[in-house]
């Protein structure tokens, strides 16, 4: 009881709040308002800031908005933490407080209930606060940027990525850019994130594209191109690895450069890990892009990921694709140049798409007689070709011709020992 009428008294001392609207903040307190925020059975809303971070102070008028405000003040215990104060690192280190305006929920244990490190609206500050609280919503408390990026949280990236930005050291002197009221010689260890910054330095261009990616924000490719845009030399280490996590599908304005360039991203990936996300984009682009690609694309897109077979490979995948479409047409035209102009000798092919070509009674059946012919005389021995050849003339209306090469069919599979059953079926279905 003595500690929570200490925790109450210290709060009375703690506490302001701009001429009584908006949310009442205690300043720059942690362990007493987890302590009250145990006694209440609430959360504790932290809000980080500093002195000369811009977003931060535009952050007030959304404090000030009475829809925030009363739910706050309401749910929360909350908190305004200075960055720049003891605190402030303690902050730093223990809940990787990198990018100002940083956002937390906390439970009253101190486990990270809801993050949210970029400049806040007010619908973004009454969905974290209804987040927090939903018992059935759980978060991921990703890392932020200046000491883990995110990895992949994209389609395409079903691996995970080891080319990650390096680790910002606690209390290192680093560059604060993006904000007008920079004091001179800053001696700071935080990134702002200011979207209405008109010049920001490379590094603060680098750390936003990771913000956008962590965010699914559709910018992150513009502004990955933004901070490439002020390298001169793209194959440095860091650019390399920077690029392999932005060049996320085949029409990535990275893409060319990652293809022309895949020397450097061997020495710096590996060239295991660069062939697997090569392969991942490629194969997400012929089954899941829109609209599907055409032959001439699929036989590039295969020729990324294999020196030999690509050719053959692309016709197979087109043509498996036109059967799942049902496009049958297209389908028969296909198999006709194919067969014409890659490979006569696929009896696979010829088969299947003679079959379409009765079953649907499409036209192009003389040129796949003149296949199977061709077949025959290269003394290929398929009793399934003889008979294909067989249904071929009978729906030509050359039944007569038809019976007569199943007859000799049938007098050699005997004469051979060969199963005799489909010869026997086709000459009962068609007596």
């Amino acid at each position: 009881m003595k500690n929570i009428l200490f925790v109450l008294l210290f709060f009375t001392t703690t506490f302001s709040s701009v001429e009584g609207k908006g949310i009442k903040f205690h300043n720059d307190i942690l362990e007493e308002a987890l302590a009250m925020a145990k006694a209440e059975g609430k959360y504790v809303f932290i809000d980080t800031y500093a002195p000369w971070c811009a977003p931060c102070k535009r952050m007030n008028k959304v404090f000030a908005d009475p829809s925030v405000s009363d739910l706050y003040n309401d749910k929360f215990i909350n908190v305004k933490i200075n960055m720049d104060g003891v605190l402030g690192k303690e902050m730093l280190v223990k809940y990787e407080v990198v990018w100002l305006p940083t956002l937390l929920i906390l439970d009253h244990e101190g486990n990270v209930k809801y993050k949210i490190d970029k400049e806040a609206k007010a619908n973004d500050l009454i969905q974290m606060a209804n987040n927090a609280l939903d018992p059935n919503f759980r978060f991921y408390n990703r890392p932020s940027f200046s000491s883990s990026p995110v990895t992949n949280t994209r389609a395409k990236k079903i691996v995970n990525k080891s080319s990650l930005p390096p680790i910002a050291k606690p209390y290192e002197k680093e560059i604060i850019l993006g904000v007008k009221d920079i004091p001179s010689k800053p001696e700071r260890i935080l990134f702002v994130y200011d979207e209405d910054a008109k010049s920001k330095h490379p590094d603060i261009l680098y750390h936003e594209a990771y913000l956008h990616m962590q965010l699914l924000n559709p910018k992150m490719s513009e502004s990955a191109s933004k901070y490439l845009k002020t390298q001169k030399d793209w194959t440095t280490e860091k650019n390399i690895k920077f690029i392999f996590d932005f060049v996320d599908n085949v029409n990535s304005p990275f893409f060319k450069f990652f293809i022309d360039n895949l020397p450097f991203f061997y020495r710096h990936i590996g060239e295991e890990k660069t062939m697997k996300d090569l392969q991942i984009m490629v194969y997400m682009r012929l089954y899941n892009g829109y609209p599907r690609p055409k032959i001439k694309e699929a036989i590039k897109l295969y020729g990324y990921i294999t020196h030999e077979g690509s050719i053959e490979k692309a016709h197979r995948y087109y043509m498996q694709r036109l059967k799942l479409e049902q496009n049958w047409e297209e389908f028969v035209h296909h198999c006709d140049a194919y067969l014409k102009n890659i490979n006569p000798l696929n009896i696979q092919v010829l088969k299947e798409s003679t079959n379409v070509k009765i079953e649907k009674n499409l036209k192009g059946l003389s040129k796949s007689l003149k296949r199977i012919d061709y077949l025959l005389n290269k003394a290929v021995k398929d009793t399934n070709l003889i008979i294909l050849k067989c249904k071929v003339l009978n729906r030509l209306g050359r039944q007569s011709e038809a019976k007569t090469i199943a007859k000799k069919a049938l007098k050699h599979a005997i004469k051979t020992g060969e199963d005799t059953s489909e010869i026997e079926a086709y000459l009962i279905e068609f007596s």
